[in-house]
């Protein structure tokens, strides 16, 4: 990615500017390799302008294996024989992560939540157009 910001050349004002713009309150502090992600909200509308409803979208919110990294322990991405290119995400970055394999925290209405740093999967520049999560019985009856 040409615009990727290695997470060393963060400052601390800078990251807490991002919790505070995306939260409201910078109160999480990831300790050794965790990683603090703000969960992906789907939009009130879906592409066709049809309203999702309230249910639908805490459901989506929960389930989702989407997030905006907010926050890293000291040893996140350290490990060279696990990153021997380095840093796999930065601060700000949309991310997919491994499903299952995160604990959810409610702060100030927002859903965060904490991964482990080897359980990111992919980055995503349009988080609005990828599905993480899946209905089975919605998806099967159409």
């Amino acid at each position: 990615m040409d615009n990727f910001k290695h997470p060393a050349d963060w400052t601390s004002e800078d990251i807490h500017e991002l919790v505070m713009k995306e939260v409201g309150v910078d109160i999480l502090y990831p300790r050794g390799f965790e990683i603090l992600v703000k969960l992906w909200m789907p939009p009130e509308e879906d592409g066709t302008g049809i309203a999702s409803t309230d249910n639908s979208r805490r459901n989506e919110r929960i389930t989702t294996r989407v997030g905006r990294i907010l926050r890293m322990g000291p040893e996140a991405f350290s490990d060279p024989a696990r990153f021997p290119a380095g840093p796999r995400a930065t601060y700000n970055e949309w991310i997919i992560f491994r499903s299952m394999e995160r604990d959810l925290i409610r702060v100030n209405d927002h859903y965060l939540a904490h991964i482990h740093d080897d359980r990111i999967r992919l980055m995503v520049t349009q988080p609005e157009l990828v599905q993480t999560t899946f209905d089975l019985e919605y998806e099967h009856n159409g």
